[in-house]
């Protein structure tokens, strides 16, 4: 083995305790103190007398997050997927049986005043931007895939609004005359081969 060898693989091994111990662990306290700030408000809610503390749907959105929190270190796309696969027949039969969670969730939310419907449901949804989050930048595959697919997409949609910006201010002409430019060139090019 020589020496490039080596040093790729002493590299690899550093990169490997930088993701699994220390990328992770972050990730998973961040996650963590995320969950916390939405229980907090959650919590605050409460306090300002929005919803008593012993409403059904207090309880169940304050139940959800600190399940979030005691399980963050298992908030990951693997985890989710082997959960996902082997629970999937015994989670139908518990949704024959109990009904789905978004059933008891609106059967609990049913009675709260709009405003209050409004607020937990944003608490609930950014414990799902948060989950999802972590599942993707704790995940190799996922972030080497949606990462650079989602910085695609947004450099395209800047791309698109900067020409519509540039039609805006300069008008057609001037885009027009270098798109003429263009398929000039490009002919040309293109009958020589």
């Amino acid at each position: 083995m020589n020496a490039n060898s080596l040093w790729t693989l002493l590299g690899l091994a550093v990169l490997w305790v930088l993701y699994a111990w220390l990328y992770r662990s972050y990730r998973v306290d961040l996650f963590r103190q995320r969950v916390f700030v939405l229980r907090d408000e959650l919590f605050d809610l409460a306090a300002d007398g929005k919803i008593q503390y012993a409403h059904p749907a207090y309880g169940i959105l304050r139940t959800t997050l600190n399940g979030s929190i005691r399980f963050a270190h298992r908030c990951s796309f693997l985890e989710f997927a082997f959960f996902a696969v082997l629970t999937h027949r015994a989670r139908r039969e518990l949704r024959n049986v109990a009904g789905t969670f978004d059933d008891r969730w609106e059967a609990a939310t049913s009675d709260l005043d709009i405003e209050v419907q409004r607020r937990l449901r944003a608490i609930r949804g950014k414990l799902h931007y948060e989950v999802v989050e972590q599942m993707i930048l704790t995940s190799p595959v996922l972030c080497l895939t949606i990462v650079p697919v989602a910085t695609w997409l947004v450099i395209r949609a800047c791309a698109n609004n900067l020409a519509s910006l540039v039609r805006r201010v300069l008008g057609d002409g001037l885009p027009d005359r270098l798109r003429e430019e263009y398929d000039i060139a490009a002919y040309v090019s293109g009958s020589s081969s």
